[in-house]
């Protein structure tokens, strides 16, 4: 079975493994299967503008590791991003020239790690070492 991982800025990827989040929105089509969920070192302001995000954090505490696998998922579905196309309310919804050029990304089995597993991230679809696939089995035992 291939591994992948996706590198996501926070608060997302703490939205999705902590929290409700369950359709992460892309740039391009993505392949479904099993990844980890890695949370970048880099934070997205523009979070903070965003009224279903700001409810999210507005909740009970919430930690934002960075620079580390904190959870894995399932990609079930790779669609465009168009209106109507799933009831999210975290799938973004572009303007119509832009529509050729964004997906969600629906997941489902989403597990949070008990401990983050630091590590370096990279773009797009990224192949974790098998030092890295190990160190994650095993947190997701403990």
């Amino acid at each position: 079975m291939v591994i992948r991982a996706i590198t996501i800025q926070q608060p997302w990827a703490s939205a999705i493994v902590a929290g409700p989040k369950r359709v992460e929105n892309r740039g391009r089509q993505w392949p479904v299967g099993p990844y980890m969920i890695h949370a970048g070192k880099a934070w997205d302001d523009d979070a903070e503008h965003d009224p279903v995000c700001r409810e999210w954090m507005a909740g009970p505490a919430v930690e934002f590791p960075s620079g580390a696998v904190v959870g894995v998922a399932t990609v079930v579905e790779c669609h465009r991003a168009v209106d109507g196309c799933c009831e999210s309310p975290w799938g973004w919804v572009p303007d119509a020239d832009e529509v050729d050029r964004n997906y969600h990304l629906v997941l489902a089995d989403v597990r949070a790690l008990r401990r983050p597993v630091p590590c370096r991230g990279a773009l797009g679809p990224w192949a974790p070492s098998e030092e890295i696939i190990s160190a994650v089995r095993a947190e997701m035992m403990s």
